[in-house]
């Protein structure tokens, strides 16, 4: 608002100091409580920092076994970037699916082919019974597509000295049921992603979120973790939160029926 002042003469223009919850971006909104009050949404701000505060944030990766780009992202900046460095503030879920497409049968066709979806099956299968395995997929990424998928299992198998249990567990897991039934249930899974679907892998969900313009953060997590881990009410910020140096996207196999999405 412009307030016009004459004074001997002179006209002056005077800014007012009101301030227009309509030109201010909503991600400012909770990061002062007066605003918060001005803007209308005091309620819903304390609201999601009290359920924020400290919760980890969950971190989503949607992959295919054999993408190239997928291997190389898991490998390096997933692995030490996100992983090593930010472990205890984020809850890891793996979705070994990526750009297949099942039909109304239950058949799935991979992006990279028949060794894809048994990788994938062999990855969904290591996932569902390890506590802890994204560094023994890792150990399987890093000899992707070299050798075959099982003969990459056994050696991390002796790398990690799995125990005999646990390969058992994993081993009828891949030739039963249990393995057709955990890819169909990624698949589901990859499909209900929301609000923006998927483009490519690696894709990343933020607590559940689905963004084309999140992708970004893959290249430079601690943005994610400065917009999305809550911490206290002083220093917290969000996710729209403006970045004078905007990372770019990690390279991605593409999702040719959504290319023109």
């Amino acid at each position: 608002m412009l307030v016009l002042l004459t004074f001997l003469g002179l006209t002056v223009i005077v800014h007012s100091s009101d301030i227009d919850c309509g030109r201010v971006p909503p991600s400012l909104w909770c990061l002062n409580q007066n605003l918060a009050a001005k803007c209308n949404v005091a309620e819903q701000c304390e609201a999601y920092l009290t359920k924020s505060k400290g919760q980890k944030l969950q971190l989503t990766l949607l992959y295919e076994t054999l993408c190239i780009d997928c291997e190389e992202f898991m490998t390096g900046t997933f692995y030490h970037d996100i992983y090593l460095k930010y472990g205890s503030k984020v809850d890891f879920e793996l979705v070994p699916y990526g750009n297949a497409e099942m039909d109304k049968q239950g058949n799935v066709k991979c992006q990279h082919g028949k060794a894809e979806c048994e990788g994938n099956k062999y990855e969904a299968c290591l996932i569902h019974y390890m506590p802890e395995p994204i560094p023994f997929i890792r150990c399987i990424e890093l000899q992707l597509p070299k050798v075959e998928i099982e003969k990459a299992v056994r050696k991390c198998y002796k790398t990690f000295k799995t125990a005999p249990h646990v390969v058992d567990q994993v081993t009828h897991c891949y030739n039963g049921k249990l393995g057709d039934q955990l890819i169909k249930g990624h698949a589901e899974r990859t499909s209900a992603i929301q609000p923006e679907k998927h483009l490519g892998v690696p894709w990343l969900l933020f607590n559940n979120v689905s963004l084309k313009s999140a992708q970004k953060y893959g290249n430079a997590f601690n943005y994610a973790i400065d917009d999305w881990y809550v911490q206290d009410k002083e220093n917290m910020k969000l996710l729209f939160d403006t970045i004078d140096e905007s990372p770019e996207e990690p390279k991605m196999c593409r999702n040719d029926n959504l290319r023109n999405y």
